[in-house]
C-alpha cells in the first residue's frame, strides 16, 4: 500500500469518526461502528457506550455505512484481498482507533454467509492462494491445486 492510498485510508476512517462523534451526547462516553461485508451482504451497527458500562444501540447513519463501503473497496490489495469487517471506536474527546479482519469470517447476527456469497466476494475482491484463510479456501468452488 503506497503512503497516499494510507493516508486517504486515515481520511476516510478521519470522516466515519465526524460522522460518529455527533452520536455521543451527554451520558455517552464512547462509539463503536462495527461493519461486516461480504459480496453483496453487509451489516452495520453502531453502539454508544456510557462510563458505567450501559450501552446502546442505533442505526449506523448511512453516510457513515457508504464510507465503510468505500473504505473497504480502497483497502483492496490485488492478490491479497480486503477485510471482510471494521471495528472503529471513537471517544469523545475525537481520539479514535480501527480493526479490520481480514483473517475470520465476519460475525454477521444472522450466521456464516454462504460459499456462494464468499465466492462473490472473491471475484470482487481476489486473493491468491497464500493470501486465504484456509477456511476460505475450501468455500470457493474450483480453489486449491488448479489454480496454482
Amino acid at each position: 500500500m503506497t503512503q497516499r492510498e494510507v493516508l486517504i485510508d486515515r481520511t476516510i476512517v478521519q470522516e466515519v469518526c465526524n460522522v460518529l462523534v455527533v452520536f455521543l451526547a451527554p451520558g455517552f462516553a464512547t462509539a463503536e461502528a462495527e461493519y461486516d461485508a461480504v459480496g453483496d451482504r453487509s451489516f452495520a451497527r453502531l453502539t454508544l457506550h456510557t462510563r458505567s458500562a450501559e450501552s446502546q444501540e442505533i442505526a449506523v447513519p448511512e453516510h457513515a455505512e457508504n464510507l465503510l463501503k468505500e473504505l473497504r473497496d480502497k483497502m483492496y490489495e490485488p492478490g491479497k484481498g480486503t477485510w471482510w469487517s471494521a471495528t472503529i471506536r471513537i471517544d469523545r474527546a475525537g481520539s479514535y482507533s480501527a480493526r479490520f479482519n481480514y483473517e475470520q469470517p465476519p460475525p454477521f447476527p444472522d450466521g456464516l454467509p454462504s460459499a456462494a456469497e464468499f465466492a462473490v466476494d472473491h471475484r470482487r475482491y481476489p486473493r491468491d492462494p497464500e493470501h486465504r484463510p484456509p477456511w476460505l479456501g475450501s468455500m470457493l468452488p474450483g480453489a486449491g491445486a488448479a489454480e496454482n
